[in-house]
C-alpha cells in the first residue's frame, strides 16, 4: 500500500515455483487512491480484480507501517481480520502443534475462544491496542495476539504487530497443506461454526459526543437487543455486549475522530440487522 512493507515478501520467496507480483511496491506517502492505508476490504479492490482476473492463489496486503495486513482469497474475496487471526492461530495450535495462550482485543472473534478451548489454552482478552495486548503477551509467553484492526504477533518474535510475518505464515499455511485460504476458512467454521462480522466507523459531529457517551452507557441497563438477550455487558472499553447469537460493540476510536461499531454472529444478515439496530439506537448517522 505504497508503505515500508515494498519489496520484503517479494526478496524473501520469490523463485522456485512461486510468483510474485507486487502492486503499489513505491515509497509514496500520499497513499493515493485511498483515505488512509489501512488494508480492509474497500481499499483492497483493485487487488481483489488483480487476483481474480489473473489467476493468482492469494492476495497480502500491508499497510503503510507493515504491522498490519489484509489477505485476498483467490476467488477475491477479502478475509475479514477476525477470519485471518484465527486462521494463524489455528496453524500454530493444530499444524504447527505449538501450545500457549491466545491474547486479543474485546473486539477479536468468539472463534478464537473455541479455538482455545479445543486445543486446551487460554485466553485472555484485553483492551484495543498493543500497549495492552504486547505486555499481557509477555507476562503470559502467550502463543500468538492481535486484534480486530489486523495486526498479529507471535512467540518467538516481538511482542508487536507484523504484518509481513503474518503473510508468511498464511503462505507457509497454504504451502504445506495444498489448499487455497477459502478452503482453510472453511475447515474452520467446520470446527467452530459459521460466523460472519462487519465493522461501521462513523464520523459523528462532536457536539453530539455527550449525548453518545450518555447512549452506550444506558446499554448496561439493557436487557435485549435486536431481539436477542444480552448475555454480558462488558466495560473494558466501550461497550460490548455479549448474545445469544455473537456479539456487539461500540468504542470510540483512540486515533480518529469515529464511533466504530463492531458485530459478529453467525450470519451476514444477522450482522447487518445487529449494526442497525445499534446505530439506531445510539442515534448515529455518518455527518
Amino acid at each position: 500500500m505504497f508503505g515500508s512493507g515494498a519489496g520484503y515478501i517479494s526478496r524473501l520467496i520469490s523463485g522456485g515455483r512461486t510468483t510474485i507480483e507486487e502492486l503499489h511496491g513505491e515509497m509514496n506517502p500520499c497513499f493515493p487512491g485511498m483515505e488512509q492505508p489501512e488494508p480492509i476490504a474497500h481499499n483492497l479492490l483493485e487487488l481483489s480484480t488483480f487476483i481474480t482476473t489473473n489467476d493468482f492463489s492469494v492476495g497480502i496486503a500491508l499497510d503503510g507501517d507493515a504491522d498490519r495486513v489484509g489477505i485476498i482469497s483467490g476467488d477475491g474475496r477479502f478475509i475479514s481480520t477476525l477470519e485471518t487471526f484465527s486462521l494463524l492461530a489455528w496453524y500454530l495450535l493444530e499444524h504447527k502443534g505449538e501450545r500457549g495462550d491466545i491474547v486479543k482485543g474485546i473486539t477479536s472473534s468468539q472463534m478464537l475462544n473455541k479455538l482455545a478451548s479445543k486445543y486446551g489454552v487460554n485466553v485472555h482478552e484485553m483492551r484495543v491496542g498493543f500497549k495492552f495486548i504486547g505486555p499481557k503477551m509477555s507476562d503470559t509467553n502467550a502463543l500468538i495476539g492481535g486484534e480486530e484492526s489486523g495486526g498479529y504477533a507471535f512467540r518467538g518474535h516481538i511482542p508487536e504487530r507484523d504484518g509481513i510475518l503474518s503473510g508468511l505464515l498464511v503462505l507457509e499455511h497454504l504451502a504445506t497443506s495444498g489448499k487455497s485460504v477459502s478452503s482453510l476458512i472453511s475447515e474452520i467454521f467446520n470446527i467452530v461454526g459459521p460466523h460472519s462480522y462487519e465493522r461501521r466507523d462513523i464520523q459523528f459531529d462532536p457536539n453530539e459526543k455527550n449525548a453518545i457517551v450518555e447512549k452506550l452507557n444506558s446499554c448496561a441497563d439493557q436487557t435485549h437487543i435486536g431481539g436477542q438477550q444480552i448475555l454480558v455487558c462488558e466495560q473494558v472499553d466501550g461497550i460490548k455486549l455479549v448474545l445469544s447469537d455473537g456479539w456487539i460493540a461500540s468504542r470510540f476510536s483512540g486515533t480518529e475522530p469515529l464511533l466504530r461499531i463492531y458485530c459478529e454472529a453467525t450470519s451476514d444478515e444477522q450482522v447487518t440487522y445487529l449494526l442497525d439496530t445499534m446505530q439506531d439506537y445510539l442515534g448515529v448517522n455518518n455527518v
